[in-house]
This record gives C-alpha cells, structure tokens and sequence, in this order.
C-alpha cells in the first residue's frame, strides 16, 4: 500500500475547503473531512473573504481581487486506491474550483464545477488525475484548491470534502452477497465455490451493500453459466428487491452446461454517484427449473451500445505514447495533454471492437486552452480510412467545454463494421507541437 502524504494548501479564488483532523495514521480514502479544520488561511486578518462558521462549514468565501486566497490543510494522507474526489457545498452560483498539486498554477488534480443546490447542501463528486496521484509519491507535496479568480463575489460555502474509491469497473463476485431473500424454502441461492448457484424463479434475490458508485455508471456486465434452454433474466435493483427502484435487465442465455460460462451484457438506467446496496432478482419463463449461475459481475461508466450515447474519452485500450504522459493522458474524466511529438505524423489513442452500426455522425465534446487543431476518427488504420474531420478551434479556458458535430463517411462506417478498432488520432506535419485540446467524450449519432 502507498503512503501518499500531501500538505493541504486549499487556494481560493474563490473557495474555502478544509480539514486538519491532526496526523491521520490510516488509509484516509472515504474519510470525509471538515472544511472549517484548516491550520491556516491566506487572509486571517480579514474575515469578509473565508471565515469559520458552526459545525463544519467555511463561508464568506470569495477570491481576493488581486493577492491568492487559500487555506492550508496539514495532513498525511494514505490515498492507496483513491479514485474520485467529493466536495459537499451549498451554492448560489455556478463556479469552478480545481485541485493542483505543488503551486497554485500547477496540475490539475480535479476540477469540480459546481451549480446552484438551491438551499441545501450537494455532494460534487469528479475523478482525479490518477497519474497526478501517483507522482506525488512520499514528497509531502502541498495541495491547492483553486477557482477562477474573477469569481470575487460569494458563489458558495463549503461543509467537507473527501477522497473516494469507486466500484465502477471492479469485478464483485457474486458469492460476495450479505443477505438473501428467499421467498420460499426451496434450495435456492446456494455459495458454491466462487460462484452463486440454484437460482430460479422465486422471488429470491441476493443484497450487495456498500457499492460506491463515484462518478457514475451506465452499463453492467454479468458473468453466468446456463444448461437451461431458455435461460434466465437477472434484474438489478437500486436497493432490496421489491423496495428498490429497477435499474435495468440482463439476458442470461444457454450456455451449453453449468461449467461453461460467458459474457453478458445491459445498459442501466443511469447512477449518479453514491454508496448504495444493490440487490439482484431472477425471472424465468415459468416452471420450478434452475437459470443460470453468476460468477461475478461489474458496472461500467459506459453504455454497452456505442451509437446514440456518450462515450467517456479516457476509456480508450491503447495509446501511441503510454510512457510520456505529457503526450496523451488518461485523466478518468477526459483525455488530456493532447499535443504530437515533433518527428510523428500521427499520436493517437484506440477503442478495440467498437460497434458503430447505423452511425450518421458524430460529436466531440472538449475544450481548449491551448492551440485547437485538427483531429480525426479513423477505423484500423490511418491512411485512407477516415470515419470524420473535424477542426477544433480554442474554446478560451480548459474547462470551457463545447460541442462539435460532423457528417460520418457512411462508406467508412460499413467497412468498419461490428468489430473495428476505433482509432481517434492527432494529426502531425503542421509545426504546432504545444497542447491543442482535451478530449471528453464523443457520441455516434444515429441521425
């Protein structure tokens, strides 16, 4: 497990956030930590820009016209896992806040937008630079929370924050359930070895408690065996079954005998973020016969169908340059420091097996504080195979985000086909070799 151990600097420009819970000498990932527990502040002396309230809370939070406003958290932090960060505030006024690591105009750690909640108080939840984190290592560099300072009027107060570990993307094993609920005393639900086995129509289901969903999740992928014909149904629920709301359906089909299991696959109805328990139910076609055997599952932040929903950038297989992050980065959230290398034609990152059937176009979502610039969705290959052009001028600020939809060369999406490795690459041999733009989803349109 690696110590990462950060003292806090939380720099407004226009932001409070806080914590000084002493020396923590545990991992502090899900720790949540009070805003008003800084050690120290850049303005103590005046109190109409961060001020102490009751419980938790720092207020009077507004960057100062011309001098750096922070506050100061002295903390050794364990962040082994860590993938998300939470910021729990009530606001008035959308505004900005990232988190950087070493000096106010570092880094980006995480940048969290925050919107109006009205008169109560909302948790912001964003991934984090999970590179970022690791180049920290044991340096005790200090970490800054900055806003746009020309946020000078009071947008928001803040109560804690918190470093997560999400669940999304993790295999859970089925056998991992707390709870059933058997319906009857039939011999349903039974642990056998690391699977789950004996499940039928019954009214049965089993309880996962504790599943943080940080971020959020689109999509579920089942493990599962079956010797039935028809197979089976898996109903997910967000909570007990027969309580909680139905997330989505997963078709377990016949796999040919108990031992021989394959991959499933749903869209859900979309979690946005939170620990819940999640409960999973059975349907069949009737009768008293057993469906199907789990061996594990996994929720994913992506849709399984790849046209007419978003696709998270950073979930690209491969890369062009995976050993120099200062090329291409995977920041959870999007794909940043996207700049070419000056003796390559082409950087570029690849989805395998990308279904685009049916595809008549298709949009960027990024932004830009950088140069802009050309990029380009190809399919296997580079040369000759180009799916969509596009030109993306600078948008004024890396969290200015737009919108940019093209037509689709409707010859290239049949060639491409059901399996086709989706290449979205940068184009070089123009002499602009400094950042152009991040990349934070895309989505295949089917009109």
């Amino acid at each position: 497990m690696k110590t990462i151990n950060i003292t806090f600097k939380v720099i407004f420009a226009t932001i409070a956030i806080g914590t000084t819970i002493g020396k923590l000498n545990a991992n502090s990932v899900g720790l949540k930590i009070p805003a008003n527990s800084f050690t120290s502040e850049s303005h103590p002396f005046n109190q109409n820009i961060i001020r102490k309230s009751t419980g938790s809370i720092v207020n009077f939070i507004k960057a100062h016209p011309s001098e750096t406003t922070y506050l100061s958290y002295d903390l050794d932090l364990m962040l082994a896992g860590a993938t998300h960060l939470t910021v729990t505030a009530i606001c008035t006024k959308d505004a900005n806040l990232n988190f950087r690591i070493g000096r106010e105009d570092g880094t980006d750690l995480a940048s969290v937008h925050l919107t109006p909640t009205g008169n109560v108080y909302k948790s912001f939840t964003v991934p984090i630079d999970l590179y970022e984190i690791e180049s920290i290592g044991d340096s005790g560099l200090p970490l800054y929370a900055v806003v746009d300072p020309t946020q000078t009027d009071y947008r928001y107060n803040l109560s804690s924050f918190k470093f997560e570990k999400s669940d999304v993307g993790r295999v859970i094993e089925a056998e991992s359930y707390t709870s059933e609920r058997l319906d009857n005393l039939q011999n349903d639900i039974i642990k056998l070895g690391n699977k789950v086995s004996y499940l039928r129509e019954s009214g049965n289901s089993m309880l996962y408690p504790g599943i943080n969903f940080a971020g959020s999740a689109s999509s579920i992928k089942v493990r599962a065996s079956s010797a039935n014909k028809n197979g089976g149904t898996l109903v997910i629920y967000d909570g007990p079954s027969g309580l909680g709301k139905e997330l989505g359906r997963v078709k377990i089909n016949y796999t040919g005998s108990w031992n021989t299991f394959d991959d499933f696959h749903a869209n859900i109805n979309g979690i946005e973020g939170g620990t819940r328990s999640i409960s999973l139910g059975f349907i069949g076609t009737g009768g008293n016969d057993y469906l199907f055997d789990i061996d594990h599952f996994e929720f994913n932040l992506n849709p399984y169908n790849n046209v007419d929903c978003w696709i998270n950038a950073a979930s690209y297989d491969d890369e062009s340059s995976s050993s120099d992050p200062y090329i291409i980065r995977d920041m959870q959230y999007k794909v940043g420091y996207i700049k070419n290398k000056p003796s390559s034609s082409y950087e570029y990152f690849v989805f395998d097996n990308f279904d685009i059937t049916g595809a008549k176009s298709v949009t960027i979502k990024y932004s830009s504080g950088g140069v802009g610039g050309k990029f380009e969705l190809n399919s296997e290959t580079f040369y000759d195979n180009t799916l969509a052009s596009l030109h993306l001028p600078p948008t004024g600020g890396w969290n200015i985000v737009r919108e940019v939809t093209v037509p689709l060369n409707l010859d290239m999406v049949e060639f491409h086909g059901k399996n086709g490795n989706l290449i979205l690459s940068i184009p070089g041999f123009d002499d602009v070799y400094d950042y152009r733009y991040d990349i934070h989803s895309f989505r295949f349109n089917s009109n």
